[in-house]
C-alpha cells in the first residue's frame, strides 16, 4: 500500500480553506468558498493560468503567456508551447500540484484546456479543469 497524503484540513468540513474562482457573491454575503484541498488547487490553477504575466500587482512573473498562443497558427510547436508554459508556471507557482494530462484544441482564436492533475502524495484523487482562452479576453 503506497503511501497517501490526505491535508488535515480536510477533515474538518466546516473550515474553509480558501475562496472559489472566480470570485462572486454567495447568498448571504460574503464570498464561496472552498473546504477541500483538491478544489481550492483547482481554482489555485485557474487562476494562475488565467492571469496574464505582469499583470498581478508587485508580482510581475505570477500567471502565464498562454494568451500569446490564440493568435499563432496551428503546428506542433504550438501544442509544446502550451504545455510547457502550463507546466512551468504550475511546477513553480503550485509545486504542490502534478499535472497529469493536458489536452487541448483550438477553433479559430479560442484556445479550449483540459488540464487533469492531483495532489503531490495523492495520485488517487485526481480533479480536473477545462478552461477557454478567446480573443475577447485580450
Amino acid at each position: 500500500m503506497s503511501n497517501v497524503r490526505i491535508d488535515p484540513l480536510d477533515f474538518e468540513k466546516d473550515v474553509a480553506i480558501g475562496f472559489s474562482f472566480p470570485l462572486s457573491n454567495k447568498t448571504g454575503g460574503g464570498f464561496a468558498l472552498n473546504y477541500d484541498t483538491l478544489s481550492q488547487a483547482r481554482d489555485n490553477i485557474k487562476n494562475l493560468l488565467l492571469t496574464e504575466k505582469g499583470e498581478r500587482y508587485m508580482q510581475p512573473d505570477f500567471g502565464t503567456s498562454l494568451r500569446k498562443f490564440i493568435f499563432e497558427m496551428n503546428n506542433e510547436d504550438i501544442e509544446e508551447g502550451i504545455e510547457m508554459e502550463i507546466k512551468k508556471s504550475v511546477s513553480f507557482w503550485l509545486p504542490y500540484v502534478t499535472i497529469d494530462e493536458i489536452k487541448f484544441n483550438r477553433y479559430e482564436n479560442i484556445v479550449h484546456l483540459y488540464i487533469r492533475f492531483f495532489l503531490n502524495g495523492n495520485d488517487f484523487d485526481k480533479e480536473s479543469l477545462t478552461l477557454s482562452l478567446n480573443a475577447k479576453q485580450i
